[in-house]
Order: structure tokens, then C-alpha cells, then sequence
């Protein structure tokens, strides 16, 4: 949390000093707040995705993945290079368009509210129109499936309409049970060993680019993630 405080900070005072007047900063606060919420939500979306679809980017997300069971404080694991990638992703293209560091907090508050309750182990009963309106547990849980076919689906992190949009919305309604975590993970269990993962997982990429003559079928955790 106090990163993507600290990132949304830097980025309104980059907006301030190099932004461009895109942001329509003379519009009502209440027409101004959920524009940002909604392209800063569409640019995460884009970012989540690459991460589950660009094989370099996959090793620096799959940490926040391993894991079997859910919980609140689930939502803020995950590998200092898949933080910095967010905040680059989401935070510099509003920065440049000149959106205001008050705006760029809103959107940190909101991830730091939806991110635990995203991934609260509870069953919380919510009508079914609502998976389609706001994130809810029952739809995020499906992103966190083991089975690849539901984890490439739901990688919104406020609206689903761009996972609608998309096409790639997986309705909570029609799955209901299946474990969590990813396949043959080969994760290390110690804190160091978790830090060098990303970086021991391009080496090997890289010696497997570079050697044609060895052969080996790597580990759905090292490569890439979803079609």
C-alpha cells in the first residue's frame, strides 16, 4: 500500500512539472473522478494482461499467483518488479496526460480498498448483475483458478467492463469450485530465493534461446502464462 501511495505521489508531481493539459481539469469533480477511475482501470486491465500473456513479463507476476488458498492479504503479495511494472503502466501514461496527484490518490485508494476484498476468503452473498458492475470476491477468485482455462479471464481490477469488452469475462456463476495457484509451480519457499526468482527464470530462457541442441519443456510457472 505504501508503494502505490508513494507511485501515485511521484506521479502527480511529474504531471505538475512535465503532464500535458489533456485532463479536462475544468470539468466537475464529480464527472473528473469516475473518468479516472475508469481509464486508470482500463490501464491496469491492459497491464495485468500482458503480464499473463508476454512471456518476459509473466516471472516478475506469478509470485502474487502461488499461492493455495485465499486471503486479504493475498492482494499485496506479489514481486517488487510487478509493483514498479504497475506503477509505470498505470501511473506514467496519466502523469504525461496531466492528471492531477488529488486523482492520482483516488485511484490508489481504491485499488488499496478493492485489492483485499478482491481476495477475501468470505462468501459474500452479491446479486448476480453486480459481477458485471464492480469486481467482486466470487469473480476475482476465478483469475486465481489452477486451471489456466479460468486464470486467463477476469483481470480487472474495478470494472469488469473491460474484461466484458474484452472478451474475457468469466462468470463466478458458472464456477463455482476449483483450487488455486499455478501448475508445477517452481516458486522458492525462502524470501531471497522468491526476490532472484524473476531473473533466474530469464537466465534460463535465455540459455535455453541460445542452445539449440538441449531440449527441455519448462515449467508452466517459467514461461508463458496464458494464449
Amino acid at each position: 500500500m505504501t508503494f502505490v501511495f508513494g507511485a501515485a505521489l511521484l506521479a502527480g508531481e511529474i504531471s505538475a512539472r512535465w503532464g500535458a493539459n489533456l485532463w479536462p481539469a475544468d470539468w466537475a469533480i464529480w464527472v473528473q473522478l469516475p473518468l479516472l477511475l475508469f481509464i486508470a482501470d482500463g490501464l491496469d486491465y491492459g497491464r495485468h494482461r500482458l503480464q499473463h500473456t508476454v512471456s518476459w513479463l509473466w516471472p516478475m507476476h506469478v509470485l502474487h499467483h502461488d499461492v493455495d488458498r485465499m486471503n486479504v492479504l493475498k492482494s499485496g503479495r506479489g514481486h517488487f518488479l510487478d509493483m514498479l511494472f504497475r506503477s509505470l503502466a498505470v501511473y506514467a501514461p496519466l502523469a504525461l496526460m496531466g492528471v492531477p496527484a488529488s486523482l492520482m490518490l483516488v485511484y490508489a485508494a481504491a485499488i488499496s480498498v478493492f485489492g483485499p476484498v478482491a481476495h477475501a476468503n468470505v462468501s459474500l452473498p452479491v446479486p448476480s448483475f453486480m459481477h458485471r458492475v464492480f469486481m467482486t470476491p466470487q469473480f476475482h477468485r476465478i483469475h486465481h483458478a489452477r486451471p489456466l482455462a479460468l486464470s486467463c479471464s477476469n483481470y480487472c481490477n474495478i470494472f469488469p467492463i473491460w474484461d466484458l469488452m474484452f472478451g474475457t469475462f468469466t462468470s463466478p456463476e458458472e464456477h463455482s469450485f476449483f483450487e488455486y495457484g499455478v501448475e508445477d509451480s517452481t516458486q522458492p519457499d525462502d524470501f531471497l530465493g522468491q526476490v532472484l526468482a524473476p531473473a533466474e527464470s530469464w537466465r534460463g530462457a535465455g540459455r535455453e534461446a541460445a542452445s539449440a541442441s538441449v531440449i527441455r519443456r519448462p515449467a508452466p510457472s517459467e514461461t508463458l502464462r496464458c494464449p
